[in-house]
């Protein structure tokens, strides 16, 4: 099963969330609601499985795919041969570098807050570049 791990109340979080309730196969997870995130979840939005990881503009394209395309259940990798490229390891393509300490305890609404507020203003860059 793929995940998504998405904020409210981000806009690319939310456009994440509405591609993937399109798709089959893919559990929706609210970050702010979690009692502990997996340490891979370096930001949102984030789509992952046991395989793959799309991070920022990446995910919100894969899933754009998946939307369109009508798949999901059969795992998140583009039937591309270059579809692995799009996958991302950090989140460098959204312009950040850090990578975050959650694995254990819950996230404080501050952090969560300011990361928001950074990926908000990456994500407005980004559109308005399109």
């Amino acid at each position: 099963m793929s995940v998504l791990y998405y904020f409210p109340g981000d806009r690319a979080s939310e456009q994440a969330a509405d591609f993937a309730r399109e798709c089959r196969g893919i559990k929706v997870l609210d970050v702010s609601t979690l009692k502990s995130i997996p340490n891979y979840v370096d930001g949102v939005p984030l789509l992952a499985d046991e395989y793959n990881e799309f991070r920022g503009t990446s995910c919100l394209k894969r899933l754009q795919e998946m939307a369109r395309d009508g798949t999901g259940g059969d795992g998140i990798a583009p039937a591309t041969p270059f579809g692995a490229a799009n996958a991302t390891t950090n989140i460098s393509d959204l312009g950040f570098t850090g990578k975050a300490e959650f694995s254990t305890g819950s996230i404080g609404a501050d952090t969560v807050s300011n990361y928001m507020q950074a990926r908000q203003r990456e994500t407005v860059e980004y559109l308005k570049r399109k």
